[in-house]
């Protein structure tokens, strides 16, 4: 049986308890994902947007946002980084809001608000000294 492309760990010596270990249900046994940062950084300028981009994506696939890829039993992060890799995502994602305009009060109506329904003070009384 040839060891499969998994990565064991360091206290596993023997090959043979790999492919063991590789055969049952555990961390080792699970395929990696296979998107590379060099796929994604064809589509995006930079890592720090690549980060902001992906994480923007996956909070809305794990909101319920409809994947453009194959989900493939993956997670919202592996399948934000395959629809950057693919090109289904770009930059423009950052200049999109993500609540409804409707959602969004404006500032008069913001303060209107605040002035009706005033905040409770940030204590209820004299502070008294610890001992």
């Amino acid at each position: 049986m040839a060891l499969l492309n998994i990565p064991a760990p360091r206290l596993l010596k023997s090959p043979q308890l790999a492919v063991r270990l590789a055969g049952s249900q555990n961390q080792w046994a699970h395929p990696m994902a296979r998107i590379t940062v060099e796929d994604c950084l064809d589509h995006v300028d930079n890592l720090f947007d690549l980060i902001i981009v992906a994480s923007k994506r996956a909070r809305r696939i794990a909101n319920g946002a409809e994947p453009l890829v194959d989900r493939e039993n993956d997670k919202p992060t592996v399948i934000a980084l395959r629809e950057i890799a693919a090109g289904l995502i770009t930059q423009e994602i950052l200049d999109d809001i993500d609540q409804p305009e409707e959602d969004l009060l404006s500032s008069e109506e913001a303060e209107r608000l605040l002035a009706e329904a005033p905040l409770p003070p940030a204590h209820g009384g004299p502070v008294s000294p610890r001992l």
